[in-house]
């Protein structure tokens, strides 16, 4: 399976971000666990690890409001960097649904 739809980047830049800001819990670990899989091609592995983030709502991994630590930001300039970094994982989201749909719908049947 040729894997290069599977862009890493957005997700290692929000764990950098996450690193960056002090954010290393709820679903952090979770990501690293998920690239790593993702670049041993163990896809099973990857929607696990990415399956285990904490997503939508109050005190999940996207509910956090990031502190200024660079000068270059401000308090309004920190969350909404982290939420267009958190929302670049909704496209990961779509993939696992098509994986799925195709192991269980083809492979499964093949």
């Amino acid at each position: 399976m040729h894997m290069s739809f599977l862009n890493d980047g957005p997700r290692k830049g929000l764990i950098k971000f996450c690193e960056d800001h002090g954010y290393d819990v709820g679903g952090v670990n979770e990501l690293r666990s998920c690239l790593k899989a993702l670049a041993n091609k163990d896809m099973k592995s990857a929607m696990q690890a990415y399956q285990r983030v904490p997503l939508g709502g109050m005190g999940r991994f996207d509910d956090w409001l990031p502190p200024v630590v660079f000068p270059h930001e401000n308090a309004d300039y920190s969350p909404r960097s982290f939420r267009g970094s958190s929302n670049s994982m909704e496209p990961l989201n779509e993939i696992i649904a098509t994986l799925n749909h195709l192991k269980d719908n083809v492979i499964g049947k093949g």
